[in-house]
């Protein structure tokens, strides 16, 4: 696929530009702090669905605005400002903004789920989601800065690529993915922007909690399967505290363990 070369990039440290993939400061989940910042992070529908099936572990976001100066691997403005990610560091949390639609009885349905009679809703664009109504949040793990041509292909694969259904090789089907969703020309394929690279997992313990309390005897089910049973969402159930979570999570392995008792169902009973 043909390039047009980007604007140089000065390096006082080295006098050449900087490029290839600086993924750095993993963490082990378990030592995330407790007092992580929380940001709101837009997936499209299609990504939302790949970050569910496993196939999203990565996302890429275009620097805003373009770096004029790279000194030891931090990016500068013109005028001197440092160019810092928004993303937050390692530990933090992104909760996920996506088009949904809201019930007249205050329901919140997701474009990501397949849903009858979706013509009639009136889907909202993801930035207008409040994170009382996300359902998917997710720890960073790193976060780093790349070319965007300097992609590998293991990494576009993370990005969600799906061998299944796509006829394209990942490094080319990440490119055309990447064009559809930039409308800026100097943000697109051919124009190597800098950006933001972050790796992430999932953490919802509504989810984890019912995965880990099904049955050894049964399947366990995707997270998506796992969401669609719970569909739709009311704001009660999304707000629900942690530590009712957990003890959602302890009825539901007594169940499965055999122990008589009730389930609870809604958070708010």
């Amino acid at each position: 696929m043909g390039s047009r070369a980007p604007a140089a990039i000065k390096d006082d440290s080295a006098g050449r530009r900087l490029a290839g993939d600086r993924i750095s400061s993993r963490i082990d989940p378990s030592t995330a702090p407790d007092d992580a910042t929380e940001r709101p992070l837009s997936f499209a529908a299609d990504m939302v669905r790949a970050v569910y099936a496993g196939r999203k572990t990565q996302t890429r976001r275009p620097m805003y605005p373009q770096p004029d100066r790279v000194k030891s691997g931090r990016f500068f403005r013109a005028d001197g400002r440092e160019i810092v990610c928004p993303f937050g560091i390692p530990g933090d949390r992104l909760w996920v903004r996506e088009r949904f639609a809201e019930t007249e009885d205050g329901a919140i349905l997701y474009a990501a789920d397949p849903i009858k009679g979706r013509s009639r809703l009136t889907w909202l664009q993801s930035r207008e989601m409040l994170q009382e109504d996300s359902r998917l949040t997710l720890r960073v793990l790193a976060i780093g800065s790349q070319r965007l041509q300097d992609i590998s292909e293991a990494d576009a694969r993370a990005e969600g690529y799906d061998p299944a259904r796509e006829s394209l090789p990942p490094i080319k089907w990440f490119a055309r993915l990447w064009d559809r969703l930039s409308p800026i020309e100097s943000l697109r394929w051919a124009a190597n922007p800098w950006l933001w690279v972050v790796r992430f997992e999932i953490v919802d313990e509504f989810l984890q909690a019912a995965s880990e309390a099904a049955p050894a005897t049964q399947p366990a089910a995707s997270p998506l399967e796992l969401s669609a049973e719970t569909k739709p969402r009311t704001r009660s159930v999304r707000t629900a505290t942690i530590q009712e979570k957990h003890r959602l999570a302890e009825m539901l392995r007594s169940r499965s363990n055999g122990q008589q008792g009730s389930c609870l169902y809604r958070l708010d009973a």
